[in-house]
C-alpha cells in the first residue's frame, strides 16, 4: 500500500491534504487502522489533531467525488 498526501503543520494541527491511498489493500485498511495511523503521525509531529482531507476518489461507487474532511484527536 502507498499513501500520497500534501501535509502541513499549523499550530497544534497536522493537515493531510489530498490524501490518496493506493495499492491492493488500500480499500481494505478500515477506519480503525486509518485512525491509528493518523494518531501515530500526530504523535510524531507533536500535534493535538490530525485533519484529513482526502483527494478525489479515482475508483469505486463514489469515483470523482472528494470526501468530507475528518478530524482525529491525538491522545
Amino acid at each position: 500500500m502507498e499513501a500520497i498526501s500534501n501535509f502541513k503543520v499549523v499550530g497544534d494541527k497536522l493537515y493531510l491534504n489530498k490524501l490518496h491511498l493506493e495499492g491492493s489493500s488500500a480499500g481494505k485498511i478500515g477506519r480503525a487502522n486509518l485512525w491509528e495511523m493518523a494518531k501515530g503521525l500526530g504523535k510524531q509531529f507533536n500535534v493535538n489533531e490530525v485533519i484529513i482531507q482526502g483527494g478525489m476518489r479515482t475508483t469505486g461507487k463514489y469515483k470523482g467525488t472528494i470526501p468530507s474532511p475528518v478530524t482525529i484527536k491525538v491522545n
